[in-house]
C-alpha cells in the first residue's frame, strides 16, 4: 500500500509535468462544476462497470492497479467534504482537489483526495478515481507550506 501511495505521488508529478510539457502549462483548474460532473460519471461507472471508471484516470494502468486491491465499490455515493485548487507552477498545470468521504462496501470508511486537471487535449482527468480506496495526494513540502501555491481546502 505504501508503494502504491508513493507511485501515485510520483505519478502526479510526472503527469502534471508531462501535461505542461506537451501543451503548455494550464493556468486554470477545472471548475467545481466540471470536477463534480466527472466525479458523478466516475461514481456511475463504479456502480455499473468498475473498470470503466479508469477511462477518467490520468493513468489507466495505475487505476487498474488500485482497483485490484480496492474491494468492491460502495453502494452509496461519496460526499464531497471540501474542495480546493492547486495553482500552476512553471512545470505543472493547475488542478482542483475534491476530498471525498463515505462508507466502504464492508462498512468501513474512506477519505480520498481526487485531483482533477486538464489533460493535453483539454479533457478533465483524475488522479485517484478509485475513491473508496482512501488515497491521498502528495504535493510536496514546498507546495504545502503556508503561502505556497496550494489553497487550504480542508
Amino acid at each position: 500500500m505504501t508503494s502504491l501511495r508513493a507511485s501515485l505521488a510520483a505519478l502526479m508529478v510526472i503527469v502534471l509535468t508531462a501535461t505542461a510539457c506537451g501543451s503548455g502549462v494550464r493556468e486554470e483548474s477545472p471548475s467545481l462544476d466540471e470536477a463534480s460532473a466527472v466525479l458523478a460519471d466516475i461514481v456511475g461507472a463504479a456502480q455499473s462497470d468498475p473498470a470503466g471508471l479508469c477511462a477518467y484516470a490520468a493513468s489507466e494502468n495505475m487505476c487498474q492497479t488500485a482497483l485490484k486491491d480496492a474491494g468492491p465499490p460502495p453502494p452509496d455515493e461519496p460526499v464531497v467534504r471540501c474542495e480546493g485548487t492547486v495553482a500552476a507552477t512553471e512545470t505543472s498545470s493547475a488542478g482542483r482537489i475534491l476530498q471525498v468521504e463515505g462508507a466502504t462496501a464492508d462498512g468501513g470508511s474512506y477519505s480520498t483526495s481526487m485531483l482533477t486537471f486538464y489533460d493535453g487535449k483539454g479533457a478533465v482527468v483524475v488522479i485517484n478515481p478509485v475513491y473508496w480506496k482512501s488515497t491521498g495526494i502528495g504535493l510536496g513540502t514546498e507546495q504545502m507550506a503556508d503561502g505556497g501555491p496550494v489553497k487550504k481546502f480542508c
